[in-house]
């Protein structure tokens, strides 16, 4: 992308607002013209988006439908293969890192960004009693603004 403004200005507003933003600034280089910072959120939703996904549970009382964001936290009922069932605590949370480029151009600042976005899943499995019974689960899912991720 490119900025119509010059370089030495695009750098300076970009680091003043890297540092009073939320990221953390790992490297920070303005001879290679390259920053790399990182970020994390326990509140997924707000920045990525991986679809829905529905659950549904069924015994003596009734069928319950439970919907949410893949990439959120949620809570739900579930039954194994072996019709036992249980009370779930899914977390969710978001790690990231972005590569940002800068480059003087005759007419401006040339900027790239690159970012890589790790959701990490982990699921705890509860009794009707409350104590934690099948143990928990955990899932990654990695992708980068460079890719669609399948």
């Amino acid at each position: 992308m490119k900025i119509d403004e010059a370089f030495e200005v695009v750098w300076d507003c970009l680091v003043k607002n890297l540092a009073s933003d939320s990221f953390v600034i790992n490297n920070i280089e303005k001879d290679s013209r390259i920053i790399n910072v990182s970020f994390s959120s326990s509140k997924p939703t707000e920045f990525v988006d991986c679809g829905n996904t529905t659950r549904t549970f069924s015994n003596a009382r009734g069928k319950k439908t439970y919907s949410y964001k893949t990439e959120g936290s949620a809570r739900y009922t579930y039954s194994n293969d072996q019709s036992e069932a249980f009370n779930v605590v899914r977390s969710a949370k978001l790690n990231g890192r972005k590569n940002i480029y800068l480059a003087p151009l005759s007419d401006g600042t040339l900027l790239n960004i690159n970012t890589k976005y790790v959701v990490d899943v982990k699921v705890k499995y509860f009794s009707f009693a409350g104590n934690q019974a099948a143990g928990e689960d955990e899932f990654t899912f990695d992708f980068s603004t460079k890719k669609i991720y399948k």
